[in-house]
């Protein structure tokens, strides 16, 4: 909606124009108090969208406020019907009503007296400004700006972009990268395997080779008919799998925002386990992998262990707790 005001020459009260409608291409005319439909029309459509924007920004502050959100408005207003915030919530009856001081409002509300001139009364002269606390302030808004010049905004729970970390002495003819796309297409299909039913195995592994366009079919076939016939597997199939590739987000005492997924969530003697799979060794499992159990438990909350399971090994081992 555009509304292209030529008030050259005529009175505030009624300055000629045209008032323009995207969605429709209708064009509204104005000259002086005369107004054609197509005006009328567009401008009861600009101001239902103006209402709803208004309700979507609400929305947005009210849903996005980290700790707490501030809203003003008058306790009395001139009419009843006010462009801010909180006039809409006064529709919802959340906000008081003009004259009304509520006891016990839905929300803490501080009722401010409008303060009033004396005749006469010059305003008191602005402090002095303190160059040295300033100098200092402005310091150490350098230092904290140098400390996070170049650092990445976000973080993931591990340092590994990949779980691989080089070939065993079986493994020496598979190249690195093919190895971590075979891990790629294990997860994805462990991601919708029933540990309780099973399922079709080769169907699946070849549906994920062709959604990844992974021509590792042989190998994670391999891989996963091993391991769903595993002790660990077996294990899986008995306790209450809560979630897979749960995402999380969190923010660490330096400000970096940690993000990832954790390929199981799982509940054990009523306790939440998060489960990783690895594809490599799972020995020296604690000094491998012992720092993102910790990230990932953090993410989920007191009390919350940490395992990783071996998709070669077939088997399952708690590292962090």
């Amino acid at each position: 909606m555009i509304d292209f005001s030529l008030a050259r020459g005529a009175s505030k009260s009624a300055p000629p124009g045209v008032l323009y409608d995207w969605g429709t291409g209708s064009l509204g005319l104005r000259v002086g108090d005369a107004k054609d439909v197509a005006w009328f029309v567009n401008d009861e459509l600009r101001r239902k969208r103006e209402e709803r924007e208004k309700g979507r920004l609400l929305y947005v502050a009210m849903t996005r406020a980290k700790e707490e959100m501030v809203l003003m408005g008058n306790a009395a207003p001139k009419r009843e019907a006010g462009d801010g915030f909180h006039a809409l919530l006064r529709e919802a009856g959340v906000w008081p009503q003009k004259g009304e001081h509520p006891e016990d409002p839905p929300f803490p509300i501080t009722w401010l007296t409008a303060a009033s001139a004396v005749a006469g009364e010059k305003p008191a002269a602005p402090a002095p400004v303190d160059a040295g606390r300033l100098a200092a302030l402005w310091e150490r808004r350098l230092e904290e700006f140098k400390a996070l010049d170049g650092k990445p905004a976000f973080s993931q729970p591990s340092a590994h972009d990949g779980e691989w970390e080089g070939p065993s002495a079986a493994e020496e003819a598979v190249p690195r990268e093919r190895a971590r796309v075979v891990g790629t297409v294990c997860h994805k299909v462990l991601e919708l395997w029933d540990y309780g039913k099973g399922g079709d195995l080769p169907a699946m592994v070849d549906a994920a080779c062709a959604l990844l366009g992974a021509d590792v079919r042989d190998e994670a076939a391999g891989i996963l008919a091993a391991f769903v016939k595993s002790p660990a597997a077996e294990f899986l199939a008995g306790v209450e799998i809560l979630g897979r590739e749960v995402p999380y987000v969190r923010r660490l005492a330096d400000g970096t925002v940690e993000r990832g997924a954790m390929d199981l969530l799982y509940k054990k003697d009523g306790r939440v386990w998060v489960a990783d799979y690895k594809t490599g060794s799972l020995s020296g499992a604690e000094k491998k992998w012992g720092a993102q159990g910790r990230a990932y438990c953090a993410a989920v909350g007191e009390g919350a262990g940490f395992a990783v399971v071996g998709l070669k090994e077939g088997r399952v081992v708690e590292i962090a707790a």
